[in-house]
């Protein structure tokens, strides 16, 4: 758990970059379940609908409502992205700055005994993997865990007895 502290502590100068592209990743899926119920409009209300006047006005109203949203969707996970990303560069530029200015206090004798391509992998390897974590973590992780979070609300709202059949008796079976 030192580790994830550690990481934290190097975090926390960009808590407002971290928290704008939860933010952002937050709308982006809310609006891509806002599709997944304008299709579902537009199966139920345009496709079964009797009249061709109304089921016309539906579908249209429906499929311009979906591509509104989809491009929302995309604007909000585009700027998560790039929120996310500058962020996981400037934690991996501080841990890089401050491992250099490490090994620079070092005394000599520890550089006479190291060999110089495991102290420059340490430097520039090392932190890339902290940073390709920090940005899995926010841009992956809770961006998804927000997706399912959404999607299973729209389910549970469209029918909440057999989402609970779903959930309980298809891992059964």
């Amino acid at each position: 758990m030192g580790i994830y502290q550690r990481m934290l502590g190097f975090a926390r100068p960009y808590w407002h970059w971290l928290l704008a592209a939860i933010l952002c990743s937050a709308a982006a899926a809310g609006l891509e379940t806002a599709s997944m119920y304008l299709i579902k409009v537009v199966t139920d209300d345009g496709f079964l609908n009797k009249d061709p006047a109304i089921a016309t006005q539906i579908l249209i109203k429906a499929s311009l409502g979906i591509v509104a949203v989809m491009v929302l969707k995309g604007a909000f996970s585009y700027i998560a992205d790039i929120l996310n990303n500058g962020a996981s560069q400037h934690i991996t530029a501080d841990v890089r700055a401050r491992l250099f200015g490490h090994l620079l206090d070092l005394p000599l004798s520890f550089h006479q005994h190291e060999r110089v391509g495991g102290l420059s992998t340490r430097l520039t390897y090392d932190a890339t993997v902290m940073q390709g974590g920090v940005s899995d973590v926010v841009g992956r992780v809770i961006s998804s865990g927000l997706r399912l979070t959404f999607l299973l609300g729209l389910i549970f709202y469209l029918n909440w007895r057999l989402a609970l059949q779903v959930f309980f008796v298809v891992p059964l079976a």
